[in-house]
């Protein structure tokens, strides 16, 4: 009977309790919206009077009516935008996380997109760009699909095509530009054809380009100089038009200085210079063979011409040019590709990886926003159901709860703008050189387009569930509820444990994803090139042939500068060779085995060949396998000889012994195998070695060589000072460039991996990171709304172990649902990114399971937290509370 009575007491205290607040709430309405509806009331008379006015009347009651309705909701819109400002003040704590979550998320996908922007999306800064074509060589035979060109060609090309306005051709170059006013400078430039400006529609700002007849043998030599040379070295002067430099070999006339910002080759680091292409009388001899390829065409479709249509003309060209000259174009076609996805196909695929994975880092952001929401919205409660008591319907209360959703995105994402301008500068900083048009990534319009579209969308998709779920809210249920858990409690929970298990299968695939780039980053690492990196300094020289103008000559000075180099203290061997690994240069030549029958037309394999001195392969440390090596001795004079790599020996030479035989390299008389030596992976660590064969720079002389210095045991960057004294001992002005580590070449080489591996990385971690502190969120939420019953628990006689256990069995049942889908997911997706892998499978089961692991224990750590802290819960304290 007495706890009857205390019962029925409690119950009626309560009531009275929740009638005074409804009061008080119904109160601070009327107050608040008195005005607006007489308003409504008196606009909604004035139109019922102007119905009895006729027809006219009914129309204007009705556009009256339209417009009251329109200030309304303008009226309740700026409302709810005030009531949300006041309500995300009110608590800070929650507002700055969801903030600072939201920034991360978007700030990653604005800096990753303005990227995507400037170099996939962003149209070539030339007229029409999308008329403009590159034509590429491919080989029925072997093929290979993106092989340049040769001039005889190119000019039959542009002669017979009808489907092109213009047709243009180009090639880099290098020189040393020499003044009586400054110090000799290395230049990176082009050769380019006199139709290239004309083909894309530029103009040089001062001065003029240069004519049709300059562009030919024995064409006047003149220069059409970059806007940044003209500042560095001219002082802008206006008048360097019509003076005369020394570029190279050459007094060259200025004729024009280009736009600012112009570059061409397009994908190049840098152009300082453009000549004309056919008239260095250097190069007289190379223009006039048909077999040497080594010019991009870029050419220029008309209007209407569909590429298509272009690529089939191009077709019957090659098929014409085949049967004409079959001995240098046999089995050779052409491949047309539009000029922008010649730039910036190879890249393609990884930018779009790295966007798909800030947009997984974008939803893990968003689910933990959903779930901070969900635990406000439980604690917001009571304020809801005295809402919707009211007369607030439920549309007004979802419309309410996405308008501080909106909010917290649109200010996540301009915390997020500033965040990814400051992740622009570090990408551009970190990028890889060869990544095109890095230098123009910035938050342009269609950026902040982009930015302000995503927050909005992000703004929507956190905000949409737990608005509808708090719409939901009974008028009584919150009231009675009290402290303790409920229905409505229970299937928020639910909703909160599908949000962590979301959040943990993304962050799975981004971690397997991320994983699998830093395995296949150390594997390349870890990949023999062929040669000992260690302890290697490398400079080009390039002799002047005013002054060295013969071969023995040019052999004579190289020989000198050797000798002083290897004389050096702290030098262990000094070489020289004509192509440096990872250097970026190729030379190809055919060759024919004596004694064997020779290859069809056209169909003579093309082998790397370069010229190299005899302690080149001690100073790179390549190893000679059989044979010997090149001697002093092996002149002009004596015994023409050559050395082959392993892999040259076993294509050509399978189970025999190459040493003796006999190669035809070109034109030239017969040489005599006299050594194999090991081989190297030459364009980068991830290629195959290729067939390659070794030429004495004494019996083939060149003018420009690569000096590779083998330090005996100390950093051979200081080596650098001294190498340069010994070469201008020998030469006073010679200048000596691109002094560099193979340290650093090799860094260079693997910089977009490196690049792509430490942006997925980074976007891996954050996901992980975020996942962790969503599950603790969660975790810290349950044992506070379960502080009642953890402490029945604990006076009924539970160890503080069971809570443990209880907690955290309850965090990991939504942790390991989302690994299981995380690793299906994440089995399925990483056959994307399969391309960019080396020497790891896209299904790697030690990564799999390895990110498996490190992502439990993160769940088990961010339950085991709250799991703690409930064992210190006072049950005494917690009932009388309740």
């Amino acid at each position: 009977m007495p706890g009857r009575l205390w019962r029925r007491l409690r119950a009626l205290l309560f009531k009275r309790a929740a009638e005074r607040e409804l009061d008080a709430e119904l109160r601070y309405h009327l107050e608040r919206e008195t005005e607006q509806n007489v308003a409504a009331g008196m606009t909604a008379l004035e139109a019922r009077r102007a119905a009895l006015r006729g027809f006219g009347g009914v129309e204007q009651s009705r556009e009256e009516c339209r417009d009251a309705r329109g200030v309304r909701v303008v009226e309740e819109l700026w409302q709810d935008l005030r009531y949300g400002v006041r309500m995300l003040r009110k608590n800070p704590g929650f507002t700055l996380v969801a903030v600072f979550t939201l920034a991360l998320g978007i700030g990653a996908n604005t800096a990753i997109f303005s990227v995507v922007n400037a170099v996939l999306l962003r149209p070539l800064s030339f007229a029409n760009p999308e008329r403009l074509v590159t034509l590429w060589g491919k080989s029925t035979d072997t093929g290979a699909d993106r092989i340049p060109l040769s001039y005889l060609n190119f000019t039959d090309y542009k002669n017979q095509a009808q489907s092109f306005e213009h047709v243009a051709a180009c090639d880099t170059s290098e020189a040393v530009l020499t003044s009586p006013d400054g110090e000799p400078e290395s230049l990176n430039g082009a050769r380019v054809s006199a139709d290239l400006f004309p083909l894309l529609g530029v103009a040089p700002a001062l001065g003029r380009a240069f004519s049709a007849e300059e562009d030919r043998p024995g064409g006047a030599a003149v220069v059409v100089i970059s806007h940044g040379l003209w500042q560095r070295r001219f002082a802008s002067d206006p008048q360097v038009v019509g003076r005369e430099i020394v570029l190279g070999e050459r007094s060259t006339k200025v004729v024009g200085v280009m736009q600012q910002g112009f570059t061409f080759p397009v994908e190049e680091e840098r152009a300082d210079y453009w000549v004309p292409l056919a008239g260095d009388p250097n190069r007289a001899q190379l223009l006039s063979n048909r077999h040497g390829k080594f010019l991009t065409i870029v050419a220029r479709l008309k209007p209407g011409v569909r590429p298509e249509q272009a690529e089939a003309e191009m077709e019957v060209i090659a098929r014409r040019l085949e049967a004409q000259y079959p001995d240098a174009n046999t089995g050779w076609r052409t491949r047309l590709v539009p000029l922008q996805e010649d730039i910036v196909g190879g890249v393609r695929p990884a930018l779009l990886i790295l966007l798909g994975a800030v947009a997984l880092v974008l939803l893990i952001a968003c689910a933990n926003v959903a779930n901070l929401l969900l635990a406000r919205a439980g604690a917001r409660g009571r304020e809801i159901a005295i809402r919707r008591a009211l007369g607030a319907g439920r549309a007004r209360i979802v419309r309410q709860l996405l308008t501080e959703s909106l909010l917290l995105s649109l200010a996540g994402g301009g915390l997020g703008l500033l965040l990814a301008e400051w992740l622009i500068d570090v990408i551009v900083a970190a990028g890889p050189a060869s990544l095109p048009r890095l230098a123009d990534v910035n938050l342009d319009a269609k950026v902040l387009g982009f930015t302000l579209i995503v927050s909005a969308l992000t703004g929507l998709v956190f905000g949409l569930a737990p608005a509808f779920r708090a719409s939901k809210t009974g008028l009584g249920e919150p009231l009675k509820e009290g402290g303790r858990s409920s229905t409505e409690g229970a299937r928020r929970n639910s909703l909160r444990g599908l949000l962590v298990v979301s959040e943990v299968a993304l962050s799975l695939m981004l971690l397997v994803g991320a994983g699998l780039l830093i395995k296949s980053f150390v594997r390349l690492l870890r990949t023999d090139p062929g040669y000992q990196t260690e302890r290697v300094l490398t400079a080009s020289l390039s002799l002047s042939k005013t002054k060295y103008p013969e071969p023995e000559q040019q052999a004579a000075a190289y020989q000198q500068v050797l000798r002083r180099v290897a004389a050096l203290p702290g030098v262990e061997a000094a070489g020289a060779a004509s192509l440096l690994p990872l250097g970026g240069r190729d030379s190809y030549n055919v060759f024919q085995i004596e004694g064997r029958a020779p290859f069809a037309a056209g169909q003579g394999p093309n082998v790397r060949s370069q010229v190299v001195s005899p302690d080149y392969f001690r100073a790179m440390g390549i190893q000679l396998r059989r044979g010997r090596s090149f001697t002093e001795g092996d002149t002009k004079d004596s015994r023409q000889v050559v050395i082959i790599n392993e892999a040259f020996a076993r294509r050509h030479f399978s189970g025999e012994d190459p040493v003796a035989e006999r190669l035809v390299i070109g034109d030239e008389p017969p040489r005599e195998i006299v050594g194999v030596v090991g081989s190297v992976r030459h364009r980068g660590l991830e290629e195959e070695p290729q067939p390659e064969f070794y030429v004495s720079y004494l019996q083939a002389p060149r003018s420009r060589l690569s000096l590779v210095v083998r330090a005996a045991s100390i950093d051979p960057a200081k080596l650098a000072d001294a190498v340069r004294g010994a070469v201008r001992e020998v030469e006073k002005d010679q200048l000596v460039g691109e002094v560099r580590t193979m340290d650093t070449l090799v860094a260079h080489s693997v910089a977009p991996r490196r690049f792509q591996m430490l942006l997925m990385g980074s976007f891996a971690a954050v996901a992980l990171l975020l996942a962790g502190v969503g599950i603790y969120g969660v975790m810290a939420y349950a044992v506070t709304q379960r502080r009642h019953e953890i402490g029945v628990r604990l006076a009924l006689g539970a160890q503080r172990g069971d809570v443990i256990r209880l907690v955290v069995r309850q965090g990991m049942t939504p942790a390991l649902l989302g690994a299981g889908i995380g690793l299906i997911g994440a089995f399925a997706g990483t056959r994307v990114i399969e391309s960019l892998l080396y020497g790891v499978s896209a299904g790697d089961p030690l990564v799999f399971a390895g990110v498996s692991v490190l992502l439990l224990l993160t769940a088990l750590l961010a339950c085991y937290l709250p799991a703690r802290r409930a064992t210190g819960i006072d049950p005494a304290i917690a009932l009388r509370h309740e």
